[in-house]
């Protein structure tokens, strides 16, 4: 099941600019690399979206390297609460 970042969880006053920019004003293409980012990203705690959309950074990078990691051909494993990357 993949996860839908760009679903407002939150009121539009809550995003994050990085996030509002990406959503309001960026273009498909920058929205279908950062849902390509999330492919196989397995939200553990139930709150991902809610901080990308929110807090954005710590969740932007957390997604880069899970496309890095799944490029490199490694293999993550979901089964732990933590650490994140």
């Amino acid at each position: 099941m993949s996860i839908d970042l760009f679903l407002p969880v939150v009121p539009r006053e809550r995003f994050h600019p990085a996030f509002e920019r990406v959503f309001l004003n960026g273009t498909e293409n920058d929205r279908n690399v950062l849902k390509g980012w999330s492919d196989g990203f397995i939200d553990r705690d139930g709150k991902f979206v809610q901080e990308f959309q929110t807090t954005f950074d710590s969740s932007f990078w957390e997604l880069y390297l899970h496309a890095v990691f799944k490029e490199l051909g490694m293999r993550c494993d979901f089964q732990w609460p933590s650490p994140d990357f």
